[in-house]
């Protein structure tokens, strides 16, 4: 199994909001999708086992309602 890190950064520094496994084969897609999930409070971004896979920034409500409906 890989182990995915979720940062976010409040602007106190990057700190962990999810860590653990994640099963075989999780599509870059999924992990994409939380990662954005999570930017709704800061820049975030995902690393997968020990590498960045992903980063975004901050996104505004208005962005996060048309992209998942909040």
């Amino acid at each position: 199994m890989a182990m995915l890190k979720i940062e976010t950064d409040r602007g106190y520094g990057w700190q962990v909001r999810a860590e653990g496994e994640v099963p075989a084969g999780i599509s870059l897609d999924t992990i994409k999708d939380q990662t954005m999930r999570c930017a709704l409070n800061g820049p975030s971004r995902a690393w997968l086992d020990g590498e960045l896979v992903f980063e975004c920034k901050k996104l505004t409500a208005k962005q996060g309602k048309a992209l998942f409906g909040i």
